[in-house]
């Protein structure tokens, strides 16, 4: 066994027992590498008695399972060896830094069973291989062992027919927005997969496993290799989970035996690719939207039918709210809209977001069923409870279900940081306890035992990514277990501090600045951090990026101008059209301010941006030579018009035109193209850009990037261009290291820009 290292208790409520763990790596030499390495814990579980727990450990390349009795988390009672990174990446397109591998699911199924899901690759044929492997092991660590293979679930789906179930589901969907007709007197014939050109299409003469005895399960595997993800636990049986794998033709949801290996095909269920699905807990398809193509409007979410019912209803009015509530819209996407979220255990409760004549989202509920509304509400009068959506279904709301009782507990919502309304008296009042005893922190509560007396927690805040602590309700104790950067358990040399200023036309706009404990030079220096989109709202948790920056020595300036999402319609509806100048302006409001309030250099700022950020970055240099020294724009859209047109986004992404009618008229973006503002541009400026492949869209993207960057450099030499690795456009942290090392050289030259001297430092004029 490993050998353990206690780990430092915090003492919380009261001095909880210190806690095992593996002994931390070596921290590496590079500080930004440490910033962006994989996290040492990303996972955690607790068993349904609260007796034990289990979570993630990453060790150099191989990722394990440790296993601890919550009464001893000084003894590790087993360590499982799961995944390593040369399982993780795949076995085609390597480069030079692996793929770091994940354990993307963990859960007990009862007492003494522990089942999780990987990302580690399994081959295929030839140099192909596909993400998702799932395995089971005792709590003492014996009987570990796969359960489920992309290969296995190939070769079950082959070993069926599915015509037959195809056309059964189909019928029972019955007719669409995209096809009126589809179940009626003239039905259209149901998707055979094992037609030329389908899901198991093995050739011109292939035919369905069953009819062609012949036929290789290999085959299958070949033409269509399907990763499977765990959906669920199993809400009958505590011996199984449920197993999804997706297509573009279909959905099809297997039990899987956690004791046996046994994988039985549930359901199966058609899938037009023309149509995004919201599915009810049991995995299956209740809400429909088309989305056939990115101009295609309204969208409109349809209620798929049920046992009686002839078609597809209208969403809204099946609920009773007004004919089109759930219409997506360019109108209406940064309007007045109700935005499906999902069901409950129930499959007749539907919950869903809402503005509709309010200022700000809230959350409801309704009962599919009788088509009504239900007394279900939360609200609040300043701030939106989801997040940005920009497609027909909401991103940043959670229901927290109860895996003990299937009850809705919770709501988790979207804000910055992630806070959650609790229904359950007992979760809320350990949600107070540990933020009481924890403050300035973000606490989370992740899972909890049977009788709710022991309670997961994880604690983040804007210097730290985060801990995992176990909380015994019983004793008020309280301990840390794992940690997800150990090697930044002193946290970064750093502190946030968060204000409001008013901008030009009034709007309350939200600011929050990281400052370096130590800078290099006082005043200390500015760097911005310009939004990635007009509605990017700000978030306090810790961001590896700002916090490279800051250790630079710079204080970094991060904001939310007019029509960032959060504040409600009002605010996102000051974002008057020339977005980008009403952008520019909300941020030298902020920066007078910042002059005045803060002991920071108003002098020495440069601009830093990725995306429309990048794009802002260069457009606030050139406009204003004055107020910035530098700025380094990381894949900025050079025509941002163009950007928006793109052809490779139609057909492929609703929400594009919802985006295209935040940034404004294509004519007024096409003024302010920066390829022909390369005169402007008279302040260095780093541009970074990652090529792709030839015929992308990257690389048209990169390749007018790149020319902007020549034609600048002829009047402003000092300006810089690097092409991105492929490592960095995937995230990896060594890559990403080596750029922010970049980055570092490129500001130190031309945001402190002081010529030393013998004996003491002189300013540069």
């Amino acid at each position: 066994m490993h050998r353990l290292a206690a780990l430092a208790c915090a003492s919380l409520l009261l001095a909880g027992r210190c806690p095992a763990q593996p002994a931390p790596l070596p921290a590496d030499a590079d500080p930004f590498f440490d910033l962006f390495r994989p996290a040492r814990t990303e996972l955690a579980a607790l068993s349904p008695d609260g007796a034990h727990l289990a979570y993630t450990v990453r060790e150099g390349s191989q990722l394990s399972v440790m296993v601890v009795a919550t009464d001893r988390l000084d003894q590790a009672l087993a360590r499982v060896a799961v995944v390593d990174d040369e399982q993780a990446t795949p076995r085609f397109g390597r480069r030079d830094e692996p793929v770091p591998a994940a354990i993307t699911w963990l859960k007990w199924t009862d007492a003494e069973r522990v089942v999780l899901a990987t990302n580690a690759h399994v081959a295929v044929a030839g140099d192909r291989s596909v993400p998702g492997v799932i395995m089971t092991f005792r709590r003492d660590g014996s009987d570990a062992r796969v359960l489920a293979t992309p290969r296995d679930v190939a070769e079950l789906v082959g070993a069926v027919e599915p015509a037959a179930s195809l056309a059964r589901d189909q019928a029972m969907l019955g007719p669409t927005p995209d096809n009126p007709n589809f179940g009626r007197d003239e039905a259209e014939p149901a998707l055979d997969p094992f037609a030329p050109g389908g899901l198991f299409a093995g050739g011109d003469d292939a035919a369905a496993p069953g009819q062609n005895p012949a036929l290789d399960p290999a085959t299958l595997i070949e033409q269509r290799p399907l990763s499977p993800s765990i959906f669920d636990l199993d809400p009958v049986s505590a011996n199984h989970v449920l197993v999804r794998t997706r297509s573009d033709q279909r959905i099809v949801l297997h039990r899987l035996d956690v004791t046996t290996g046994r994988l039985t095909q549930q359901a199966e269920y058609a899938i037009d690719p023309g149509r995004h699905w919201l599915t009810d807990r049991q995995g299956v398809p209740r809400i429909s939207v088309p989305a056939t193509t990115a101009t295609d409007f309204p969208h409109r979410l349809a209620l798929e039918r049920g046992a009686g019912n002839r078609g597809p209803r209208d969403l809204a009015t099946a609920i009773g709210l007004e004919a089109g509530a759930f219409d997506l819209t360019p109108e209406t996407t940064f309007g007045h809209r109700a935005i499906a979220l999902g069901f409950d255990e129930r499959p007749e409760i539907l919950y869903f977001a809402s503005n509709l004549g309010r200022d700000t989202y809230g959350l409801y509920a309704a009962d599919l069923t009788r088509g009504t509304l239900t007394d279900f509400a939360f609200e609040h009068p300043r701030l939106d409870l989801i997040g940005p959506p920009t497609g027909a279904f909401a991103s940043g709301g959670t229901l927290v279900f109860d895996r003990h009782t299937r009850a809705l507990r919770g709501v988790r919502f979207g804000d910055r940081p992630r806070t959650t309304r609790w229904l359950d008296p007992v979760l809320q009042a350990a949600q107070a306890q540990l933020e009481q005893a924890l403050p300035q922190r973000n606490v989370e509560l992740i899972d909890w035992d049977r009788d709710q007396r022991r309670v997961l927690a994880f604690v983040s805040g804007p210097t730290e990514p985060g801990r995992f602590l176990l909380f015994d309700r019983s004793t008020r104790q309280v301990a840390e277990f794992a940690s997800r950067a150990p090697w930044l358990a002193d946290g970064p040399p750093t502190r946030l501090l968060a204000f409001t200023v008013t901008g030009p036309d009034g709007t309350d706009l939200a600011c929050q600045i990281t400052l370096p404990v130590q800078p290099r030079v006082k005043p200390t220096p500015i760097v911005v951090v310009c939004p990635t989109s007009p509605w990017e709202r700000l978030s306090p948790e810790f961001q590896a990026e700002v916090h490279a920056l800051a250790r630079m020595g710079f204080a970094v300036l991060q904001y939310a101008g007019r029509g960032a999402w959060g504040y409600g319609v009002r605010h996102r509806a000051a974002l008057a059209p020339g977005y980008d100048d009403t952008q520019l302006a909300d941020l030298l409001a902020i920066l007078d301010e910042v002059g005045k309030a803060f002991h920071l250099d108003p002098r020495r700022v440069g601009l830093v941006g990725s995306g429309h950020g990048g794009y802002l970055a260069l457009r606030a240099l050139a406009a204003h030579p004055d107020r910035f020294r530098c700025a380094v724009a990381l894949e900025p859209p050079v025509n941002l018009a163009a950007w928006l047109e793109r052809e490779q986004w139609e057909g492929r992404d609703p929400a594009l035109q919802l985006v295209r009618s935040a940034y404004g008229p294509a004519a007024q973006l096409e003024a302010h193209r920066l390829d022909r503002a390369t005169g402007t541009l008279t302040k260095p400026s780093l541009i970074l850009s990652y090529p792709g492949e030839d015929g992308t869209w990257r690389r048209s993207t990169y390749t007018a990037a790149r020319n902007l960057a020549s034609a600048v450099r002829v009047t402003q030499p000092e300006s810089e261009f690097i092409a991105l690795s492929h490592d960095f456009a995937r995230g990896l942290p060594r890559a990403k290291a080596a750029v922010y090392r970049s980055i570092e050289t490129f500001l130190n030259t031309h945001v402190y820009t002081f010529d030393v001297k013998i004996g003491e430092a002189v300013e540069a004029p």
